[in-house]
């Protein structure tokens, strides 16, 4: 996730936002299914499969992933950064 900062939910929204560093601008992403509210995100970078595009020129592309939240959820949420779902 080079130079991008992303801001996901919060207050129960399905909001997913990136700020793009070297543009010094925001840009709205895909919403997830469910709003969550005191959630946690972790971001991994995985090895991408031939059929991919390549992020950045890479091999890689980048997963968040979405879990817990004050209130009852019972799911877990991956946003795939490259395919913006």
């Amino acid at each position: 996730m080079k130079e991008r900062i992303f801001v996901i939910g919060g207050n129960y929204s399905t909001t997913i936002e990136e700020y793009l560093v070297r543009d010094r601008r925001w840009r709205k992403r895909a919403p997830f299914a469910v709003g969550r509210n005191n959630h946690a995100v972790a971001a991994v970078n995985v090895a991408t499969s031939p059929d991919e595009e390549e992020e950045e020129g890479g091999t890689k592309k980048t997963l968040i992933s979405i879990f817990g939240a004050s209130g009852p959820v019972s799911s877990c949420a991956v946003f795939d950064t490259i395919q913006d779902r």
